[in-house]
């Protein structure tokens, strides 16, 4: 805001001594509209990122949830790879889990490094030690199921 200094003590000259001149305002609704202009494709770059880590932490509670109800019924539990996600079969229910279709899921055998088709929770906890991996657009996130105690968790993002 721009001082002006007036001569005089006019109630009109006072209240032109303080505000904002056409130029300022001007200036300042080219900046929002270029701020607004580049928000959706800033916000884009980010949407590949958020998808990763949104699908990974779904997969970690699927891997908790099915290691609850292995321990709960004493009965293995199985997520096996799908063409566009995994599948989940537990003693009392399946569940299907659809990835969106740009996302890629990849499962290796954390032992031997040879991708597998499924990780096993058995009925004592334990799991298949399993290296997942969930691609998107070049973004990348790991999650990791334990071999002795079947507990998950994120590797990267």
């Amino acid at each position: 805001m721009r001082q002006t200094w007036a001569t005089g003590n006019s109630a009109a000259t006072r209240a032109r001594a303080f505000g904002f001149t056409l130029i300022e305002l001007l200036v300042v609704v080219a900046i929002m509209t270029m701020v607004v202009g580049i928000a959706p494709l800033m916000l884009e770059r980010l949407s590949p990122k958020l998808r990763v880590i949104a699908s990974s932490d779904r997969l970690i509670a699927d891997l908790q949830e099915m290691r609850t109800r292995a321990l709960a019924s004493s009965e293995p539990a199985v997520l096996g790879r799908t063409k566009n996600g995994y599948r989940i079969v537990m003693h009392d229910h399946t569940k299907e889990v659809v990835l969106p279709h740009s996302m890629h899921l990849r499962m290796t055998s954390a032992i031997s490094h040879r991708d597998v088709e499924r990780i096993v929770i058995y009925a004592d906890g334990s799991a298949s030690a399993v290296d997942c991996e969930i691609s998107d657009s070049g973004r990348h996130a790991g999650v990791y199921v334990d071999m002795l105690t079947g507990q998950t968790h994120r590797t990267r993002a």
